[in-house]
């Protein structure tokens, strides 16, 4: 079986794990083998695009041309960009430490109104220089938004996707996700910077509720006082989700303020550790016996389980990110088979090809009193 370290990206990247997957791609850590760094490389799903894959193509690598010339600290470094003649387009960036904000609302954690401030004040302050320069975001969203450090009360944000979106087009061929979509780009068809404050009052709310808002027959959002109880906090999410004049006076009275809240008294995600197997002892029985190779993820994709037969194939693999299997290496749709698995409560099989190996992957949730708690991945070969 090909080892991962053997994948190399542009003759100088070396892929170590894969640690994201999006609409369009995947995201790898991997090595710069020229100055023996840690970097991250985007490289675009060649199986799943459709008929103007180059257009896409060409809007993804200008787009890196752009964005390796913005540098500020609230904003993801790009360092290269190239076409690999195996594996496609790819972007290379700065390796960042931490998880993005998607991650930490999946685990339905709970945000205390002045760690959302310090992320919302961030990510507005990264916004209003992306429009000083000319450059609309235009897909603000937890995933798109970085928190480094997020165990420490001096976590830092920084925004993903930094590809620009000027045109109706750009929105089309960059996947955006209309959830966080300010309503009005279907009536312009025309971006302004307006839309990225919106989508941020959206985040805002989220965080504060644990879902998006959704509005009442007269296109008002609604406001739970019981939750709404900062003031502060209430006032800039109802504003960046008003009209422009609102947003543009909430944006500029933020960013004039001597409170940057750099430092806040609590932090956003407590250490956690990888356990035992806490499941039933049918379940525990089923598994540890398995013949085949299997192992149980966590929804962050910690591998908290493996059998003796998924240790022999593998290595010692407990704890550690199934992003740093070689099967998550070269096929990274299978993360979404197991996300599916764990929001949608399904099973899927996958055949899996690498050089004369065959095999199918089974996707499987396990289910304890009508809970997901983890993700049982069996590796079948022949």
């Amino acid at each position: 079986m090909k080892k991962p370290e053997n994948v190399l990206i542009g003759s100088r990247y070396k892929l170590i794990r894969l640690v994201n997957t999006g609409g369009q791609g995947a995201v790898y850590k991997a090595e710069d083998l020229h100055t023996d760094s840690e970097v991250a490389v985007k490289i675009l799903h060649r199986n799943s695009q459709p008929d103007n894959s180059d257009e896409i193509d060409r809007h993804f690598l200008a787009g890196a041309s752009i964005s390796k010339n913005i540098v500020h600290s609230g904003v993801v470094t790009t360092i290269d960009f190239g076409n690999d003649p195996e594996k496609g387009p790819f972007i290379v960036m700065e390796y960042l430490h931490g998880k993005p904000l998607s991650t930490l609302l999946e685990r339905n954690m709970e945000f205390s109104p002045p760690v959302i401030e310090k992320i919302l004040n961030e990510v507005l302050k990264t916004l209003v220089y992306l429009h000083s320069i000319d450059f609309i975001h235009g897909d603000i969203k937890p995933e798109n938004i970085f928190i480094i450090n997020p165990d420490s009360n001096n976590f830092r944000v920084k925004l993903l996707d930094i590809i620009p979106k000027r045109r109706w087009k750009d929105w089309k061929l960059s996947g955006i996700t209309p959830e966080y979509l300010d309503p009005a780009i279907h009536t312009t068809k025309t971006p302004f910077k307006e839309m990225d404050f919106y989508s941020c009052g959206l985040v805002g709310y989220e965080l504060l509720t644990g879902k998006l808002p959704v509005p009442d027959r007269n296109g008002e959002f609604p406001f739970n006082p019981e939750i709404f109880k900062n003031t502060s906090l209430h006032n800039l999410i109802r504003a960046l989700l008003s009209d422009i004049s609102d947003r543009n006076n909430a944006v500029s009275t933020l960013v004039s303020s001597k409170n940057s809240y750099q430092y806040v008294t609590d932090c956003i995600e407590h250490n956690s550790t990888t356990g035992d197997l806490p499941l039933s002892t049918p379940f525990s029985l089923m598994v540890k016996q398995n013949p085949f190779p299997v192992m149980l993820l966590q929804r962050d994709l910690t591998i908290n389980f493996a059998n003796n037969a998924a240790i022999n194939m593998f290595g010692e693999i407990i704890g550690k990110s199934f992003g740093e299997n070689v099967i998550a290496i070269h096929m990274p749709d299978i993360i979404d088979s197991v996300m599916d698995s764990f929001e949608k409560v399904v099973f899927s099989e996958t055949p899996f090809q690498m050089e004369s190996h065959n095999m199918k992957i089974w996707t499987t949730p396990l289910v304890e009193e009508g809970k997901v708690i983890f993700v049982q991945l069996i590796i079948i070969s022949g």
